[in-house]
């Protein structure tokens, strides 16, 4: 079955500090993200966030200069702190200066290999609480075998009590301006289902990044 959406994640900046999500059938994206870079955060205790993720829609600019850049609303962020393996990210969904934003804490339950990161969210109504699991996969569709094999940031999100996949990455396996591309199925996970999904996976994807040493 075709995912719901599909999202190109692509590098803006030389620094590759800026990134894009576009909807594959549209040259507009969907979402920004500031990413900080390579491993300054490392041991820190740094609260500065590792991504800040963005709105395309309804741009605010940043100065009252002239030819100011402009920028979307602030819908999350992650703090990657790198104090504990075992509780490694640090997710806020929403504007970090609203009180309706939500913080949640994410998780690895398999610090010896990195994988398997936990989400655990109230999706309110009749679905509850719910946990989903991020988790490194070489079973990536449309993809070669050397591809697959060699390249350790392919992921899936997986809902724990039914195991349906509900996203995934197919990370690009040369490195480059094109980071991968991000499938989203469809779920009834309430109005900022869409946001949860790609904050948390790329919050995993950066966390494993660093972790691993890459610097773009």
């Amino acid at each position: 079955m075709a995912p719901t959406k599909t999202f190109a994640l692509s590098l803006t900046n030389k620094t590759h500090t800026k990134a894009t999500l576009t909807p594959t059938d549209s040259p507009t994206p969907t979402y920004e993200l500031d990413l900080s870079w390579f491993t300054k955060e490392l041991f820190t205790k740094s609260t500065k966030p590792s991504i800040v993720l963005r709105s395309t829609s309804s741009p605010t600019t940043s100065s009252s200069q002239p030819g100011s850049e402009t920028s979307g609303p602030i819908i999350g962020i992650c703090l990657l702190p790198f104090i504990s393996l075992s509780n490694p990210i640090q997710l806020c969904i929403g504007n970090p200066d609203s009180k309706s934003a939500v913080w949640e804490t994410v998780p690895c339950r398999e610090v010896l290999i990195s994988n398997r990161f936990e989400l655990t969210l109230d999706l309110g109504g009749q679905l509850g609480r719910r946990t989903f699991d991020w988790k490194r996969t070489h079973d990536v569709e449309g993809m070669g075998l050397l591809k697959s094999e060699l390249d350790y940031l392919h992921l899936k999100m997986v809902e724990r009590a039914t195991g349906r996949v509900l996203a995934r990455f197919k990370h690009h396996f040369w490195y480059g301006m094109k980071r991968g591309v991000l499938e989203i199925e469809d779920y009834e996970g309430g109005p900022s289902w869409e946001v949860v999904v790609v904050l948390s996976g790329m919050a995993v994807l950066e966390y494993l990044r660093k972790l691993f040493g890459y610097s773009f």
